[in-house]
């Protein structure tokens, strides 16, 4: 890539007349705050600028580029854009880096839902959040990693990325607004339909081997988590590239009711489950884990 002060005239135009939309009100502040500052030193942001007075437009222009550098990956990421002042341009550098980023690791911002053809919508709130985590999708691609040096042993994974991989292909192209109905598309000139159905059969047809609950429509949510967290640590076991996304500390204290020495624990777990009584007394985990009792 050219120097950004070595620019053409006619590069500084091409950028200057880029369109380009983002859902963050301050662009800049994101990226540095939470795409760079949250990466605890995984990424690292350089910044350049130039100015230019071209012959094709009366004031001078000013162009700004961002470089990320993903320091595990040894890869770097470069966005430049061009306005009448800097403050303009670093927006849209900013903007123009933010969208490349979000293209690759997080889900776009149409889709809300799977279909419900079979009375599977206790999927929804189970894969919907999990997509929609970029430190989750993040793991998918670490996972295929582990998982592809023996697939037969990773079904249930490859169910799941199969199923993020459809959702996502749907939300990137409008022609997939209305389609996976259970079959293929036979309709001339369009498009295959996707397989967000199919992968969602073949997650339950797995979890049904041991669960014969999961051979009807309808299900529980809750249920449905704990059996794919479990699969997913059978399935991964020791190098399981979810644990750290999935996972949370709690530290617990009990006295011994004998000796009256008290002990202090930390648990790491990938669910808590709650008693239903539990909502309508705490208001928050943490009172319930403040009670003895609970």
């Amino acid at each position: 890539m050219t120097g950004i002060d070595e620019m053409s005239d006619a590069d500084y135009m091409a950028l200057k007349d880029e369109v380009f939309e983002c859902t963050h009100k301050e662009p800049v502040t994101h990226l540095f705050n939470t795409v760079v500052g949250k990466s605890r030193g995984g990424l690292r942001i350089h910044q350049e600028k130039s100015e230019k007075r071209t012959s094709s437009f009366k004031h001078k222009l000013f162009a700004y580029q961002f470089t990320l550098f993903n320091v595990e990956k040894q890869k770097e990421i470069s966005c430049r854009a061009v306005d009448t002042s800097y403050q303009k341009a670093k927006q849209k550098a900013a903007i123009k880096l933010l969208n490349q980023l979000e293209d690759t690791t997080q889900m776009p911002k149409n889709l809300i839902g799977f279909p419900n053809y079979r009375g599977h919508d206790f999927f929804i709130p189970v894969f919907l959040p999990l997509f929609w985590n970029k430190f989750f999708v993040e793991s998918l691609v670490r996972a295929t990693e582990i998982a592809s040096t023996n697939k037969s042993k990773f079904k249930l994974f490859y169910g799941i990325k199969g199923l993020f991989e459809e959702y996502r292909k749907a939300s990137f192209d409008q022609n997939f607004s209305m389609v996976n109905n259970p079959g293929p598309s036979t309709q001339p000139g369009r498009k295959p339909d996707l397989k967000i159905d199919q992968f969602i059969i073949k997650i339950l047809l797995l979890l049904r081997i041991e669960q014969k609950d999961y051979a009807t429509p309808g299900g529980d949510d809750t249920t449905l988590y704990k059996d794919i967290m479990r699969k997913l640590y059978e399935e991964f076991k020791t190098s399981n590239p979810f644990e750290d996304v999935l996972n949370f500390n709690f530290k617990i204290e009990f006295e011994c009711s004998t000796c009256n020495q008290i002990d202090k624990y930390i648990i790491n777990q990938p669910y808590l489950i709650l008693r239903r009584s539990y909502f309508g007394v705490f208001n928050s985990l943490n009172d319930a884990m403040d009670t003895e009792k609970s």
